[in-house]
């Protein structure tokens, strides 16, 4: 017995090496960035979706409440378990 956990960063917890770079390589490569879950309030990861703009794309906010409205073109209010789907199926 080990220990079982998410691959997910938690609060406080190093990136894995390497993902700062990727995320940015994808988002760059973009026109739309949507960010899920998150307040947009803790670098490095904070910095990302904003370079889509560089590219004049749009961010996509989707969460419970009103976390990271200031910085989304669009702010999406909701469970993402019920969002997500929504939004793949059109």
């Amino acid at each position: 017995g080990g220990v079982l956990k998410a691959d997910v960063t938690f609060f406080g917890e190093s990136l894995p090496a390497g993902a700062l770079m990727k995320a940015t390589g994808a988002v760059l490569a973009s026109s739309v960035c949507l960010v899920v879950g998150s307040s947009l309030e803790v670098a490095p990861a904070n910095m990302v979706p904003g370079l889509v703009r560089t590219r004049f794309g749009k961010i996509i906010v989707c969460n419970l409440d009103g976390a990271g409205a200031e910085k989304a073109d669009v702010l999406i209010k909701g469970k993402a378990s019920e969002v997500l789907p929504a939004l793949v199926e059109g």
